[in-house]
């Protein structure tokens, strides 16, 4: 089970827990305004080659299944990951994106393992910075 929203400063829960499943890789998951959509998302996650894929944005992956939205904060500025593989990022899984520009922070948990043609199925939980 998914830890309980730990808030911060500054940020207001948009969404929790919504979750989302993309068809195929002409799909991607629009994390800013949860929905799948095609190829028109400004803060995004996508998959190709083997890895989950989010061009501009931070990330961060926490070394256990545990993830809040203080750990995602101090992850993306002390241990920022540069790739989001599916190896690592099997079922089960969180994540975090810090929108590109911003600081808006999704977290993300795979509900199925990552695929580069199949369907998949992500939980997200989005903040909102308003400070």
């Amino acid at each position: 089970m998914p830890p309980q929203p730990t808030m911060a400063p500054g940020y207001t829960t948009a969404y929790t827990n919504l979750q989302l499943t993309s068809p195929d890789s002409d799909y991607e998951f629009d994390l800013k305004a949860g929905k799948v959509t095609q190829d028109n998302s400004t803060f995004y996650l996508d998959r190709a080659d083997g890895e989950y894929i989010s061009d501009d944005s931070a990330a961060y992956i926490p070394p256990a299944d545990s993830l809040t939205l203080s750990d995602c904060l101090k992850g993306i500025v002390t241990q920022p990951a540069s790739t989001l593989p599916f190896t690592t990022l099997r079922a089960g899984r969180s994540f975090c994106g810090r929108y590109p520009g911003g600081q808006d922070i999704a977290i993300i948990r795979t509900l199925t393992n990552g695929s580069n043609d199949g369907s998949v199925k992500i939980s997200r939980t989005y903040y909102r910075h308003s400070a």
